[in-house]
C-alpha cells in the first residue's frame, strides 16, 4: 500500500487551472431592495461588497498557478508520506532548506496585490487536524500570511509567527520547526509599506525580509513601487537575494475580456443600480482608473453615492461625473500620470510611486494582458469620446452599424483601407486623452 501524503494530495487539485478559478472566485450576493435601505447604510454595503470581488484573471490565474506550483513542489520535497514529516518533527534539525529567496509581488497601489494574497491563502491556506498513528492531532496550514505593520521589526514578526520571545536566532529556529509541524508550504508577507515611513526604513524592511527566507519555506512578499526603490539602494548582495524573482502585476488591457469580466463582477454587486455596460463601457472605464481595479471599485461606488439620493441609476454618465468629483480627484490625479507616463515612457519626478522601477520582469508577460500598447489604448479613448458625444438615437443607430460591422466580419471577407497619417506625437497623445476624460 503506497504511503500517504496528505500535504501532497491537497495541493493537487490545484494544479488544474479551472479548479484554481473555482476555489478563488469571490462573487458576492447581489444586494436586494437597496432603496428601502437608509442612505449611508446602503453606501456601506455597495463598498463592502466591491471591495470583496475577486475575479480571477489569467494574469492572476497565472501568477497564483505558479504559487501553488512551488507550495506543491515544497511539499513533495519536504512531506513526501507521513513517516517523513514525523520523523522531522520530532528531529532536533528540521529539514527544511537554509534559506529561500523570495518572490516579490509589486505593482501600482490598488491593483490588486493583497486580492492576489487574500486568493493565495483561500486556495491553500485551509487548517485541518491530522491524525497519524495514535499520535496527538497535527493542526495543518497550507499556508501562513503574515502583515507588517509600522512599529514591526523582524524580531517583532518572528515573535507573532512564533508565539515565543527570544533573540533573531532562536526566534527563526523556533518558527521552522512550527512551520515544518504545521505543514506549512507557502509564506505570504503584505502591507510593507507601512513600514517604509522611517529613516532607517531601507535597513528594517532588508532586515525583515532576509530573516523570513531563513523560515526555510516558498515565500512572497508583495511591495509598492516606493518599497522597490528603498531596496533597490541596498548592496548587491541583498538585492541578490531579495529581488532575484520580481513579479509585475500589470493592469489589463481595456479591450480584454478579463476587464470585461472584472466590471460584470463589480456591477453584479448591485445590477438594479449599476446598469453601465461592461463591454461598450470598458474602455472609459479603464481610461478613468488606469485600469486598476481598486479604483473602479471607487469609481461604482462614488457614482453610487452621488445618484442614489435622486433615485437614479449607474451608468455611463454617472460614471462620468463620479470621476470629476472631488472625491475621485486623487485617482483621477494619478490616472493621468499613469497615462503621461505610458506615453512618455519616462517617469513622473514627483510620484515615484506611479513606475516600475523592474523591468523585463518574469511574469509580467505571458499572455494578452502584456500586449497592451498606447496605439491599442489611443484607439480604445478616441471610440469612447467619440460615443460619449452621441446623442441617444445616434447611439442606438451606431450600435446598429457595429452589429452589422461584426456579422460581417464573422462571414465576409472585407479588407479594411487604413488611412495613411503622421504618428501623434507624445502630446497629441495626451490632449486625445484629456478630451477624453472631459479635463479640456
Amino acid at each position: 500500500m503506497p504511503l500517504r501524503s496528505p500535504w501532497i494530495d491537497a495541493l493537487q487539485p490545484l494544479l488544474d487551472r479551472d479548479e484554481l478559478k473555482r476555489r478563488v472566485r469571490v462573487q458576492p450576493s447581489p444586494i436586494a431592495n437597496l432603496s428601502s435601505i437608509p442612505f449611508e447604510s446602503a453606501c456601506q454595503r455597495v463598498e463592502k461588497a466591491l471591495e470583496a470581488v475577486f475575479y480571477p484573471t489569467e494574469q492572476c490565474l497565472a501568477i497564483l498557478s505558479r504559487l501553488v506550483g512551488e507550495a506543491y513542489a515544497h511539499a513533495q520535497a519536504a512531506y513526501p508520506d507521513e513517516r517523513t514529516f514525523l520523523c522531522g518533527v520530532y528531529s532536533e534539525a528540521v529539514p527544511l532548506p537554509d534559506f529561500v529567496f523570495p518572490v516579490c509581488l509589486t505593482g501600482y497601489g490598488g491593483i490588486g496585490k493583497t486580492a492576489l494574497l487574500l486568493a493565495l491563502r483561500r486556495a491553500v491556506g485551509a487548517t485541518v487536524p491530522l491524525a497519524i498513528d495514535g499520535q496527538p492531532k497535527f493542526a495543518i496550514s497550507g499556508a501562513w500570511q503574515l502583515t507588517v505593520r509600522a512599529q514591526s521589526s523582524a524580531k517583532d514578526i518572528l515573535r507573532a509567527a512564533s508565539g515565543s520571545d527570544g533573540s533573531i536566532e532562536s526566534l527563526i529556529k523556533t518558527t521552522r520547526k512550527m512551520a515544518f509541524r504545521d505543514g506549512v508550504s507557502r509564506l505570504s508577507v503584505d502591507e510593507f509599506q507601512f513600514a517604509t515611513g522611517s529613516p532607517n526604513a531601507n535597513t528594517r524592511l532588508a532586515q525583515i525580509l532576509l530573516s523570513l527566507g531563513y523560515i526555510g519555506l516558498p515565500y512572497l512578499f508583495s511591495a509598492n513601487f516606493s518599497m522597490i526603490n528603498r531596496l533597490l539602494r541596498r548592496p548587491g548582495e541583498e538585492l541578490e537575494r531579495l529581488l532575484s524573482k520580481p513579479i509585475v502585476l500589470q493592469p489589463d488591457s481595456c479591450y480584454s475580456e478579463d476587464w470585461k469580466e472584472t466590471l460584470r463582477a463589480q456591477r453584479e454587486v448591485a445590477p438594479d443600480w449599476f446598469v453601465f455596460d461592461p463591454e461598450e463601457d470598458a474602455p472609459i472605464v479603464h481610461a478613468f482608473t488606469a485600469g486598476r481595479k481598486r479604483a473602479a471599485a471607487h469609481l461604482l461606488w462614488l457614482a453610487f453615492r452621488n445618484e442614489y439620493n435622486q433615485g437614479k441609476v449607474v451608468d455611463r454618465a454617472a460614471l462620468q461625473r463620479a470621476y470629476h468629483s472631488s472625491g475621485f480627484s486623487t485617482h483621477r490625479i494619478e490616472t493621468d500620470i499613469i497615462v503621461s507616463q505610458e506615453i512618455q515612457n519616462c517617469p513622473n519626478k514627483h510620484r515615484k510611486d506611479l513606475w516600475c522601477p523592474i523591468q523585463g520582469t518574469e511574469l509580467d508577460a505571458p499572455g494578452a494582458f502584456a500586449a497592451r500598447g498606447v496605439s491599442q489604448r489611443e484607439e480604445a479613448l478616441a471610440e469612447a469620446e467619440i460615443t460619449m458625444a452621441l446623442t441617444k438615437e445616434e447611439k442606438m443607430g451606431a450600435n446598429h452599424f457595429k452589429r452589422l460591422s461584426r456579422d460581417q466580419g464573422k462571414s465576409g471577407d472585407v479588407v479594411p483601407l487604413r488611412r495613411q497619417r503622421v504618428p501623434p506625437s507624445a502630446e497629441d497623445l495626451k490632449r486625445n486623452a484629456s478630451l477624453l476624460r472631459g479635463d479640456l
